[in-house]
């Protein structure tokens, strides 16, 4: 199954190379160039011309003598956009890290990706529900207008969904500079794209736990064909609680907990020529880490404590609901897909005795055209709004 947002692909190719070669001439040093030296005039040494007996192989007159051969692979891998690395091959523009590679690195939220990815620096701006993006020097100080945008699954992202738990990842690519123009929702710095694994006839289904002092996980997955060749489905969701590191200094409770729920569903029929799917992500997340601590407060590391007053501890309720329509359609020289999605925030902040709503409803599309030439050159043309 091809999935036009999840093009994931490997093209391998092999070449034979016969590195023995039968000589008619045994090489006697002693006649040849390398054992002879030449000066000029003013005895200055001159490099010696090499005879065509020195680079030949000495005849084996062995017939008993096994030669080996080995066969050299060549690899040539292709990310979930094909036609973007096509456009921008060089390794500087783009950058990518497998899903495997993140859960043997237990990289469990997209906020932890600047360990992997170099240059990268997602941080908390006033608590986890307000990343702040720098990539490569590039910040902008407006919080609603980030310098790097994410994508899911060819989905924008709202900005208050930077920090989100990887769920059922194939991998993590970075589109450096200009190469994030090939994204609508684009940003001067790049955009993060988080793909997710593709369904294919094979029915799969994984259960997951971590435990930690500080941390503990539960995730799980299930996909396979509902038609085969055809019709496909999967379930996956996630659960996250961290459990705190800095205590109520009048309750002795942990304040700076968080819990997190993920889940998405999603139904796709691909025949090879057509294409169309349909995604649902939910997201409900508790943080109460919106405060920070005093210069005193940190001397004692070992046991962090903050007085939070007659106002309690703070707490930010995030609830996000993401739809998905997707269609496509591939011959042998087009390839036409587009997402129209929506995004609906809701967000109440309670803090020092007030609540306020961080709310919002976001609607987009995105379509992109890539053409094939004979020469194997690549057009893209693309359309996108957001309101």
């Amino acid at each position: 199954m091809q999935d036009f947002t999840q093009n994931n692909s490997a093209k391998n190719d092999s070449t034979k190379n016969d590195s023995t070669k039968e000589v008619d001439k045994e090489v006697d040093l002693a006649d040849s160039a390398l054992g002879q030296t030449t000066t000029d005039t003013n005895h200055n040494l001159q490099n010696p011309h090499l005879s065509d007996d020195f680079i030949r192989a000495p005849k084996n007159d062995s017939k008993n003598d096994n030669i080996e051969t080995h066969t050299l692979e060549r690899v040539t891998t292709y990310s979930t956009a094909k036609s973007q690395r096509e456009i921008f091959d060089e390794n500087n523009n783009i950058a990518s890290v497998s899903g495997e590679a993140l859960q043997k690195l237990n990289i469990q939220n997209s906020k932890d990706l600047s360990q992997v990815f170099s240059g990268l620096y997602i941080t908390n701006s006033g608590g986890s529900a307000y990343p702040s993006i720098t990539f490569r020097g590039l910040h902008t100080s407006y919080y609603y207008s980030p310098s790097m945008r994410l994508y899911v699954d060819g989905v924008p992202q709202d900005i208050f969904f930077i920090n989100q738990e990887l769920l059922d990842v194939e991998n993590v690519e970075i589109f450096k500079g200009m190469s994030g123009t090939l994204y609508g929702e684009n940003a001067q710095a790049g955009i993060i794209s988080i793909n997710s694994n593709f369904i294919s006839n094979k029915t799969k289904a994984t259960l997951s736990t971590t435990f930690g002092n500080l941390d503990r996980t539960v995730m799980g997955s299930a996909s396979g064909s509902i038609i085969k060749d055809k019709l496909y489905a999967k379930l996956s969701f996630k659960h996250s609680d961290f459990l705190g590191q800095v205590k109520d200094s009048q309750t002795g409770a942990k304040a700076d907990t968080s819990s997190s729920n993920l889940a998405r569903a999603s139904l796709s029929y691909d025949d090879g020529k057509y294409y169309a799917g349909l995604d649902y992500f939910f997201d409900k997340s508790t943080n109460h880490d919106f405060f920070y601590l005093s210069d005193s407060e940190l001397t004692s590391k070992d046991n962090l404590t903050h007085n939070f007053g007659t106002y309690g501890v703070p707490s930010i309720y995030r609830t996000i609901q993401t739809y998905a329509l997707k269609a496509g359609y591939q011959s042998e020289n087009i390839n036409l897909r587009n997402v129209f999605s929506v995004q609906d925030r809701q967000m109440p902040i309670t803090n020092f005795g007030s609540t306020w709503e961080e709310n919002q409803m976001q609607f987009s599309d995105e379509l992109k055209i890539t053409q094939t030439y004979a020469n194997n050159s690549t057009s893209l043309y693309g359309a996108f709004f957001s309101i």
